[in-house]
C-alpha cells in the first residue's frame, strides 16, 4: 500500500503541475491529497489524515471551485464534438461495477 499511495501522490502531482486545464488539475490535486491521506493512515496518524482532508478538501478545493466558476471561458464548448467511445466506456463501467461487487461479496 505504501508504494501504491506513494506512486499515486507522485504521479498525480506530476499531472497537477503539467495540466493546462484547471478542472483536471483540481481533480489531480484531490487525488494527491487522498494519496497523502492514505500515507498518513499507514503511519497510524488518523488525526493528520483528518486534518489534511478538512484543511485541503474543505478550503483549497472549494477556493479552486470558485476560481473555476469565476474564470471566463471564451467561445462555445466543443464537448459534443469530442465524444468518446460510449460502448467502451459503458463496458468499462460495468466491468468496474462487477469488480466492486465481487470484492464486496468476498
Amino acid at each position: 500500500l505504501f508504494w501504491l499511495f506513494s506512486a499515486g501522490a507522485v504521479g498525480f502531482g506530476a499531472v497537477l503541475v503539467t495540466q493546462v486545464n484547471p478542472a483536471r488539475g483540481a481533480i489531480a490535486f484531490a487525488f494527491v491529497i487522498l494519496s497523502s491521506c492514505g500515507l498518513f493512515l499507514l503511519l497510524a496518524a488518523p488525526f493528520l489524515m483528518a486534518a489534511t482532508v478538512i484543511v485541503y478538501a474543505g478550503a483549497v478545493i472549494v477556493t479552486f471551485v470558485f476560481l473555476l466558476m469565476l474564470s471566463h471561458v471564451s467561445g462555445p464548448s466543443d464537448e459534443n464534438d469530442r465524444t468518446r467511445e460510449p460502448l467502451l466506456g459503458s463496458l468499462a463501467g460495468f466491468a468496474f461495477a462487477g469488480l466492486v461487487l465481487f470484492a464486496l461479496h468476498r
